[in-house]
């Protein structure tokens, strides 16, 4: 992956979905220096979402939502070599890594999601289907 490959997603907004963990981010830069792919993203809504990693019992996909008005505007920043970003369907990013990476979905109808705390549709499945329209 080359950073002129992602160059369209620059002001988007996606879901940022790392161990679980997920909340909307605007992404503001991509980067790369002789090791590494960077992305740089500020928090662009307050709501952060817990995934159910394990689901029993038929748990729903989300386990929780949170605020943290504070957050907004805070950088994030990741990282990875460039054979290990994968982009595909194409509003999906995804740094892999061995212990699973970070996904970033591009998908508007998930950022409105979180923005509603709504937690229908979190299943990998279902978030599949509407990367790949």
């Amino acid at each position: 992956m080359r950073v002129n490959d992602l160059k369209d997603l620059l002001g988007k907004e996606c879901v940022l979905v790392e161990s679980g963990r997920g909340m909307v981010v605007r992404c503001l830069r991509f980067y790369d220096d002789d090791a590494l792919l960077w992305a740089e993203f500020e928090v662009a809504h307050p709501t952060v979402f817990v995934m159910n990693r394990v689901r029993l019992n038929g748990e729903p996909a989300i386990k929780s939502w949170d605020d943290n008005p504070k957050r907004i505007g805070d950088a994030v920043k990741i990282g990875q070599p460039r054979n290990q970003i994968f982009r595909s369907p194409k509003p999906y990013l995804h740094f892999s890594s061995p212990y699973g990476g970070t996904r970033l979905f591009f998908l508007n109808e998930y950022v409105d999601k979180v923005r509603r705390k709504d937690a229908d549709g979190w299943d990998w499945e279902d978030l599949m289907k509407v990367a790949s329209r």
